[in-house]
């Protein structure tokens, strides 16, 4: 458990970390809050603009907002769907500093996801959210309404998803989670559901807060600090613009920090393995060798400085236990960005913004040290120390089994977004319209370091180059020919223009009949190159993708209050894709609600 210390120019409080949005609710207990938010402001998130001043038979109409799931602005906020909505209050009480933590910690997310903490899977140093049980490519992030673009690098090469890392979390104003369906409305990859994040529509005055925190049992030291200000009134001033800044970097937490089973990969004593084996048999910058004859038996390559030896049938090796030198359970990372939003009044019933956002993102993941034995991509298992190799006291050839554990070896990502929204709202006759253009890049710059290079590894061991026996006695210049570090950037592209309108239609005994008209166009291309060119490096495979596609989509959405406690609500998305053709996909939701405490 952490214990967090937050400073704010308002006041000082001291708050240990609550229980993961302990105070969550669902949409309806946070009605009235969200309803007095929406009359102030001139826009709902997703675009949709306030009905006009009540005359009479709309008087109501001031008081409805657009919720995720559904394009119709509503009263009545809890659809056939269910929604969980996070207000900025209930984070901030929270304690949780990031908003993958908070995302994260809503319990329809869980298998499938990823978090901060996995740096050694293909999209390392990402966050991703998976929604009722389905992978990460199967839930929607959405930013007040619209697409974000995707982490440069898929999930095992093969699922997109948006980094939660890159969304910036001082100037939200509130988390929607569907925990339903939704293609009908937003497209396939909403099956699972779809978490949109509401920025603040307009923001007056200073906000400053400082926060510094620790970890009960050491590690993951973390700080972090924000800014946010702005000024202009819409209603007086006509226009509103505010900027927001923050900073954050927490400390790695090592597994040697922990207790038993968490910091030793022995675990024989629950009847798993033990640290006997190939691993022991590296043993670290000790490693093992024995002469290529059969019987021989396996010997410490150099004395053992990490404790006893371990002997078995098949030889005795130095003590070597990966999991507690080396292993994390949570990665450094350093993250941060600014964002701002200019608001302005056109007209009486016309109102457009300009957003911008820049976010970076640094995860350092060190690994253990890279083992001369390998089969990826070439079998190095049964490598020999030639005759006259300096390392090789045997007068015939002689296996070796080693760690370079004077190479370091990780990685380092260093992630990049930058997004641009342009939305124009208004009402023309009965309809309420948005326009919105979305422009967003990101490029993350990966750089592996440690990875033993396949050519070089052959020309050490048989001009016997590089000392296995005394690791200490090589020089730089060695280490750095037998393991190079390699650079490489990848980038995603997304480019969308969303079209949206709604209106009220005729009356029926529950209410007015809602139709919604929606159309988007979008561009998506993504480039990700090789991490091991030519096969170089062992221990790495070989994984790229490049290419782009265009997506025309358009959707339609009815809703009918046939009764005050009987709705019933259809929509239907249609998409054409120009690389995997046409997809239609419907709804249709029933919600009955008896009495007002249920539904």
């Amino acid at each position: 458990m952490k214990r967090t210390l937050v400073i704010s120019l308002a006041g000082l409080a001291l708050s240990p970390i609550a229980a993961a949005l302990a105070q969550s609710t669902q949409t309806s207990d946070t009605q009235q809050t969200q309803t007095s938010q929406t009359q102030t402001t001139p826009q709902t998130p997703t675009g949709a603009q306030n009905p006009p001043a009540p005359t009479g038979r709309n008087v109501q109409q001031l008081q409805t907002i657009t919720v995720t799931g559904s394009a119709i602005p509503r009263i009545d906020q809890e659809t056939s769907s269910p929604v969980t909505t996070i207000t900025a209050v209930q984070i901030q009480r929270s304690g949780l500093t990031t908003l993958s933590d908070v995302v994260r910690a809503v319990s329809a997310d869980n298998s499938g996801s990823i978090p901060n903490a996995f740096a050694n899977g293909f999209a390392a140093g990402a966050s991703g959210v998976a929604l009722r049980g389905l992978t990460v490519n199967s839930t929607l992030v959405l930013i007040d309404g619209h697409r974000v673009t995707n982490y440069p690098v898929a999930d095992d090469g093969e699922r997109s998803f948006v980094d939660l890392n890159t969304i910036p979390l001082a100037a939200v104003e509130r988390i929607e989670v569907l925990k339903d369906g939704a293609s009908s409305l937003y497209g396939a990859d909403a099956i699972a559901g779809v978490v949109n994040v509401i920025m603040r529509p307009s923001f007056k005055g200073i906000e400053a807060t400082g926060s510094v925190g620790t970890s009960q049992h050491g590690g993951g030291f973390t700080r972090k600090v924000t800014l946010l200000a702005g000024g202009g009134d819409l209603e007086k001033d006509r226009y509103n613009g505010y900027l927001s800044v923050q900073y954050q970097k927490d400390n790695p937490i090592m597994t040697k920090q922990r207790g038993f089973p968490f910091n030793t990969g022995d675990l024989s004593s629950l009847g798993g393995p033990g640290l006997g084996g190939p691993s022991a048999r590296n043993g670290g910058t000790n490693g093992a060798i024995r002469p290529d004859t059969p019987g021989s038996l396996w010997q410490p390559l150099s004395a053992c400085t990490s404790g006893p030896m371990i002997t078995d049938d098949t030889g005795s090796y130095c003590r070597y236990d990966s999991v507690n030198r080396y292993g994390q359970l949570q990665p450094a990372m350093e993250q941060g960005g600014v964002s701002g939003r200019f608001t302005i009044k056109l007209g009486d019933t016309t109102t457009a913004y300009l957003d911008a956002s820049y976010m970076e993102a640094k995860t350092w993941a060190p690994g253990p040290p890279r083992p001369i034995q390998n089969s990826t991509p070439h079998n190095t298992g049964s490598i020999t120390l030639p005759v006259g190799n300096p390392s090789n006291p045997f007068a015939v050839p002689a296996r070796i089994s080693y760690n370079f554990g004077d190479i370091p070896d990780g990685f380092n990502y260093n992630n990049h977004n930058a997004r641009i929204v342009g939305s124009v709202s208004g009402q023309w006759a009965d309809w309420n319209w948005n326009a919105a253009l979305v422009l967003n890049h990101a490029w993350l710059s990966t750089t592996q370091f440690g990875f033993i290079d396949y050519q070089g590894l052959l020309g050490a061991v048989a001009n016997g180059t590089y000392n296995f026996a005394n690791p200490s006695a090589n020089s730089a210049a060695v280490r750095a020919s037998l393991a190079p570090s390699y650079n490489k950037t990848s980038t995603t592209d997304m480019d969308s223009l969303d079209l949206s309108a709604n209106r009220s239609l005729w009356d029926l005994s529950g209410g007015a009949v809602g139709l919604a008209l929606g159309a988007q166009l979008r561009h998506e291309a993504q480039n990700d190159p090789t991490l091991n060119p030519n096969f170089q490096f062992q221990g790495l495979g070989n994984a790229q993708t490049k290419g782009s596609r265009d997506v025309s989509g358009a959707f339609a959405e009815i809703d009918l209050p046939l009764l005050q406690s009987l709705e019933v609500d259809a929509s239907g998305r249609f998409d054409h894709y120009t690389d995997a053709g046409n997809n239609f996909s419907p709804k249709i939701g029933i919600k009955y609600k008896p009495f007002d405490w249920i539904a």
